[in-house]
């Protein structure tokens, strides 16, 4: 956590060269000369050690505010406030070399003090030097522990000088008055010092609140409700009556009853439920409560001898104070943790429901899959019940609309019972795990044949288990155009049949199989289609050709395929074909289906077929696909050369060709076209 930040104005201020103005260096001259004044007004009778030095206190905070302005400053005012405790020591009737003594005390009290502060704040913020608020704050529990810290180096650092002139001068015990000097100091600087950064820390952090306020639009400030609400003004105010009436009782009205414990519950109550500055505040008056009861001679500590009454009293004070505001700030901190968990949980929560909106509402359909199960799945596979196998943790509605059932109903799902055609999306996420990609795309097929592109990715957060995020786009239509447009490019537009490209690549395929000798090839030219066109259009021309092509397609047996190569040419792919002779049957039948009349609007028009057959039984081995096609074609011109209306078999002479029929009439009425 960091301190709140001073305000712009007095940080540029304080960075400018050279000192304060004159109004502030008046300022503390006044406040040392005054705590001077107080601390001899304590003074244990018979000593020149007083009950508090709230000298220690002033001196720490004018150097710790010089500190940041450099050594020079630093030094100037390190020895102004050490020049003005002698002359106030002085005045007020302490000897010359007495009042140096204190002086030169005071002084090396507040240097050491600021300098081991700043230090350990420099340690906390990673080397960097603190910023003047920085400096002047008590924020949190490692402010009051670098308070104590530098409150006890600065008191030890001055007993060197202050009770070792006393052993000197006036034969005071050494190890006794060095003691009784650093728990005096340690406890008027964290009490006192305690609550003037308290109340600096709470005044910069409320203007803080109130310029984001003004930022946000006139919005209230501070902290939107803390998790642990403080007490409210009247509660508080009962509090520090109480506590301090406690204190009054204890310290004041009784005598010689060692009841010191009973004002500590209320005080650490307040302490829980206030602010570190109320706690600090309390402190300072407890304290003060407990100085002028001890020094009246009331109190617990009243049946002690002069001496140890003052350690004892120093010290229950220095003890409750560091309780009071070391469970205040670590409540303050405590608080501020906790909004600041809220806020980010908060901050989470809505970027979570954004992040589900748009998941939810995305028109690709998004799934998550658990990768732990995955794992668990490739190393048992599922026995078919789906126990074992990569679950969805949960899918949006897109998602479900394209598997075809409800998102809610996917929850848990096992991949493998996915409604699917082939292979699901689980299998394609297994498989993307398995081979170690952080992405990978494959395509489903859904019961209803509608066909998506899966993208896979492997999510890995830094604090949860990985899993994969499956999002599919619905390429149904895509495919389907790409498949309409492979057909349209690969047959013949106007026959629906395939073109030379297809038969020719299936023709190749056949002859690589094992046991290719029994394919054959037709190859089939129209006699007379020319004239068709001539006389009659092209129009009778195209329609006549999408009849022959029917009439192909149903002579021909089921498995062969019948291709359109251009103009008036057909090829024929037969498989399983016994012999030349079968092949040839086969040719018989396409020339008798071809010389019936073709009957078009206009009048029947009369075309025959002549038709070369080449059998792979008849060719050498390792023969290709284009010489087999090449012997169909020169076969199919010997045809014609022969009369057509025929076949004939490469490589072999003239066969029994097929008579045309006497009894082939167009139908009554219908003018005949010969060609």
């Amino acid at each position: 956590m960091t301190s709140t930040p001073a305000d712009p104005a007095p940080v540029a201020a304080a960075s400018r060269p050279g000192g304060w103005d004159a109004a502030a260096l008046v300022g503390w001259c006044a406040l040392v000369a005054l705590a001077v004044a107080v601390g001899r007004s304590t003074r244990v009778e018979g000593t020149e050690l007083s009950l508090v030095g709230p000298v220690a206190a002033v001196t720490f905070l004018a150097c710790l505010a010089a500190r940041h302005r450099g050594a020079v400053a630093l030094g100037g005012v390190t020895l102004l406030v050490g020049g003005i405790s002698a002359a106030t020591n002085l005045v007020l009737g302490a000897a010359p070399a007495l009042a140096l003594a204190f002086g030169a005390a005071h002084a090396v009290h507040g240097l050491v003090a600021a300098v081991v502060h700043e230090a350990l704040r420099r340690g906390r913020t990673g080397g960097a030097p603190p910023g003047p608020a920085d400096r002047r704050a008590l924020h949190e529990p490692a402010d009051l522990t670098a308070l104590v810290a530098s409150a006890l180096a600065g008191s030890a650092a001055s007993a060197l000088v202050g009770p070792v002139y006393l052993a000197a001068a006036d034969g005071a015990p050494l190890l006794s008055t060095a003691g009784e000097w650093v728990l005096r100091n340690v406890a008027s600087t964290v009490v006192l010092a305690g609550a003037v950064l308290a109340l600096g820390d709470r005044r910069r952090a409320r203007r803080a609140a109130r310029r984001a306020a003004g930022r946000a639009g006139g919005g209230s400030g501070g902290r939107p409700g803390a998790p642990l609400p403080r007490a409210g003004r009247a509660e508080l105010v009962l509090l520090q009556v109480g506590a301090w009436s406690v204190y009054a009782l204890v310290y004041v009205v009784l005598a010689e009853v060692p009841v010191s414990y009973a004002t500590l519950p209320l005080s650490l109550l307040l302490a829980l439920r206030s602010s570190p500055a109320h706690a600090a505040v309390h402190s300072v008056v407890a304290g003060v409560v407990v100085v002028l009861g001890t020094l009246a001679g009331h109190g617990p500590f009243a049946m002690l001898e002069p001496g140890l009454r003052v350690v004892v009293a120093q010290g229950f004070v220095v003890v409750a104070a560091s309780a009071a505001m070391a469970l205040a700030l670590y409540r303050c901190q405590r608080d501020e943790l906790l909004d600041g968990l809220a806020r980010a949980q908060a901050a989470a929560d809505d970027r979570a429901e954004l992040l589900r909106k748009g998941f939810d509402d995305a028109p690709a359909g998004m799934a998550l899959v658990d990768l732990a199960l995955v794992h668990l799945r490739r190393a048992a596979p599922s026995d078919g019940d789906g126990g074992q196998g990569a679950t969805l943790r949960v899918a949006n509605a897109a998602f479900g609309a394209f598997l075809g059932v409800p998102a809610g109903s996917l929850a848990g799902t096992p991949v493998d019972h996915l409604p699917a055609e082939h292979e699901g999306p689980g299998t394609c996420a297994l498989d993307a795990v398995a081979a170690g990609a952080e992405r990978a795309t494959c395509e489903h097929v859904t019961a209803h044949g509608r066909r998506g592109r899966l993208d896979v990715t492997r999510i890995t957060p830094r604090h949860s288990r990985p899993y994969l995020l499956v999002s599919v786009e619905d390429v149904t239509a895509q495919r389907r155009l790409e498949a309409a447009l492979r057909h349209r490019a690969d047959h013949d537009e106007l026959t629906g049949l395939p073109g030379r490209e297809v038969l020719t690549a299936r023709l190749r395929r056949a002859l690589e199989r094992e046991g290719s000798r029994d394919v054959g090839v037709l190859f089939v030219d129209l006699d007379g289609f020319k004239a068709v066109n001539d006389t009659a259009g092209h129009a009778a021309g195209d329609a006549l050709l999408r009849v022959v092509a029917t009439r192909l397609a149903a002579a021909v047996r089921p498995d062969d395929v019948v291709a359109r190569f251009g103009g008036d040419e057909f090829a024929v792919l037969c498989h399983d074909v016994a012999s030349p002779a079968a092949l040839v049957a086969v040719g018989a039948r396409v020339v008798r289906a071809l010389e019936e009349p073709v009957v078009l609007e206009g009048g029947a028009h009369l075309v025959g077929a002549s038709v070369g057959a080449c059998a792979t039984a008849g060719t050498a081995p390792g023969t290709g696909a284009e010489e087999v096609l090449r012997r169909a074609d020169a076969a199919m011109y010997e045809a014609k050369r022969a009369g057509r209306g025929r076949v004939r078999l490469d490589g072999a002479q003239d066969l029994p060709q097929p008579r045309r029929s006497a009894e082939v009439r167009p139908p009554e009425g219908t003018p005949t076209i010969r060609t």
